[in-house]
């Protein structure tokens, strides 16, 4: 059931992704949290000129999805497109990078799939989560003075 919710839901989002792409006369910059199955570039690759993915993976095993993402890509004919960051989704929104690469803002289409819950408070009154959604928006609202 869980995976035919996200179906339809990801389905929905192509309605919206298609309309966007298509009043902007542009295909659209993803960042996000594709998985090792894509199944979300999947459905919208034919809107999509860049991606950037972001892939934790298991501790001690993070190499084994990170290259499953590449290979996906390639697969997919998409490999020419993507940009895999390694590590956790909120330290690379918060700094802005991963170990070894930049964001390369902006983006057009952010996907959060957060597994395991979208806000949660850690020790104290902070949320990495939050700051890290906080300094998303401010990096487009950056982008968005800088466009005018």
């Amino acid at each position: 059931m869980f995976t035919l919710n996200k179906k339809v839901v990801r389905e929905k989002n192509l309605i919206v992704i298609k309309e966007f792409s298509n009043s902007n006369k542009s295909k659209l910059r993803y960042l996000g949290l594709p998985s090792d199955e894509m199944e979300d570039i999947i459905c919208w690759k034919e809107y999509i000129k860049h991606i950037s993915a972001v892939e934790r993976g298991i501790k001690g095993q993070e190499h084994i999805r990170q290259h499953n993402i590449y290979l996906k890509s390639f697969n997919l004919g998409l490999n020419n497109i993507i940009t895999l960051y390694r590590g956790d989704i909120d330290d690379i929104l918060i700094n802005g990078h991963d170990e070894t690469q930049k964001l390369s803002y902006p983006y057009d289409l952010v996907n959060l799939d957060y597994t395991g819950g979208f806000i949660y408070k850690e020790l104290g009154d902070s949320s990495k989560r939050i700051d890290s959604i906080k300094k998303l928006f401010n990096e487009f609202m950056r982008q968005q003075e800088f466009i005018k």
